[in-house]
């Protein structure tokens, strides 16, 4: 269905979700434990823990060039995910299983035991089927489509799950872990928002760490939110000769192409507006029936966002008042059509939440000096929750992400399987083994 069809008239106001930030989060956040990273650390087990990944990098790599290998393009992520699922199954967590949108879920310890900690990496790229997709060892790099995004969160996930199981070490609560789906281009995050859609698999999550890409530096706390929409003029097309004259629906595209291009997108808040794709028509010599493109509205702020997208649309419709003056078309035979094809809502955790602290001191006492950023990641979801949720890097440095030429060095990436380990072992605190 059309998000809307302007034949005429105005649009009303666009509204969306406002950012979740209510006076509970800072009550709950006053309640949080103290972050002591060194005190984690000089435990035994621990230590042993860190030692057993470092002694199993190279498998995840392994785990990594396998993963790239297998196509998963948004919406046919099937064959990845049967690989992914699995490792689960060779790993030895409970309750692996493909959901009905082809998430792949696994979990580890008492079923919805609290607190309750979701790590997730997204199944699919951008790459279409087709792609060739055999990694090459260049120097210190492996190169080809997706081996970092994402390949590198996949593997990551596979080794922070092996790392909990052989561990044994003792912990409050349950880990779910989810590769999802359609979290590029279109999927609009369809897999991580049915985990979190009522009575979901991801009801009663307290926390969330989504691994996507590489990297170590970067912690995404804050959602970037978009809107993406599917813009289309109709008419009643014709011969380029014979019917010159008539409305052209390219006519009315490029009008609006040149509105877009002179509204004053805000750089604070940071907001982008992108035209990314466009088409239409038949022939040289033909008047299109019809003529479309695709947008994509960015920013970090939902009320800049909103006010954004009111300029767009006000300046679609403009363009096609403007065409059919133009052709005196007193009939109304041009028409608009906005469709809204996703979605991704915004959100935010503070940067003295628990869950924020604890990534910040982990990555330190990892050697590295951590930023605080925005991203729109899988994370979008449970931030416009109110659910305290980051994104990381899986570790190792990545480049040309989406391209042919995508490079992943893992020199010494071994510290992203560390780093969410640690986390892990924070966020649900080592229990004494029993007597």
């Amino acid at each position: 269905m059309p998000w809307f069809r302007v034949p005429a008239g105005t649009i009303a106001p666009l509204l969306l979700a406002t950012l979740m930030a209510t006076p509970l989060a800072t009550t709950v956040r006053a309640q949080e434990p103290a972050v002591d990273v060194a005190e984690l650390l000089r435990e035994p087990d621990v230590a042993r823990a860190l030692s057993e990944i470092g002694r199993r990098h190279p498998q995840v790599l392994d785990w990594q060039r396998a993963l790239a290998r297998i196509p998963g393009p948004t919406g046919e992520e099937g064959a990845r995910a049967r690989y992914v699922q699995r490792q689960l199954e060779i790993i030895g967590l409970d309750g692996i299983h493909i959901d009905s949108l082809g998430n792949v879920l696994a979990s580890f310890g008492p079923a919805r035991a609290r607190p309750r900690l979701l790590l997730s990496a997204h199944l699919d790229t951008v790459f279409p089927l087709g792609t060739p997709l055999t990694p090459r060892e260049e120097g210190d790099r492996i190169v080809g489509p997706g081996v970092h995004d994402n390949a590198r969160g996949l593997a990551v996930l596979l080794g922070v799950a092996e790392a909990v199981a052989r561990s044994r070490i003792p912990l409050r609560g349950s880990l779910l872990f989810a590769a999802t789906v359609g979290e590029e281009g279109l999927g609009d995050l369809r897999g991580m928002k049915a985990l979190f859609a009522a009575g979901g698999e991801a009801t009663g999550v307290d926390y969330v760490i989504n691994v996507d890409g590489a990297g170590m530096d970067r912690i995404v706390n804050q959602a970037l939110g978009s809107r993406r929409y599917r813009v289309t003029y109709k008419g009643p097309g014709g011969h380029s000769w014979n019917d010159y004259g008539l409305v052209n629906p390219a006519n009315a595209l490029g009008r609006a192409i040149a509105r877009l291009a002179q509204i004053d997108v805000p750089r604070v808040p940071r907001s982008s507006l992108n035209i990314g794709r466009l088409g239409g028509g038949t022939s040289v010599n033909v008047i299109p029936q019809e003529a479309w493109m695709e947008l994509d509205l960015r920013s970090v702020d939902p009320d800049a966002l909103t006010n954004l997208e009111k300029e767009t649309m006000d300046a679609l419709v403009e363009a096609l008042h403007e065409e059919r003056d133009a052709r005196g078309d007193t009939e109304a035979r041009l028409d608009l059509d906005v469709q809204l094809v996703g979605e991704r809502p915004a959100g935010v955790i503070p940067a003295d939440a628990f869950l924020v602290r604890a990534a910040l001191a982990v990555t330190r006492a990892l050697g590295v000096d951590p930023v605080l950023s925005e991203s729109s990641t899988d994370a979008n979801v449970p931030l416009s929750r109110g659910i305290p949720a980051i994104s990381l890097g899986g570790g190792g440095v990545g480049g040309r992400a989406h391209s042919q030429e995508e490079w992943f060095d893992p020199t010494e990436a071994q510290h992203g399987v560390e780093r969410v380990f640690l986390l892990v072992l924070m966020l649900m605190g080592v229990t004494a083994p029993a007597a």
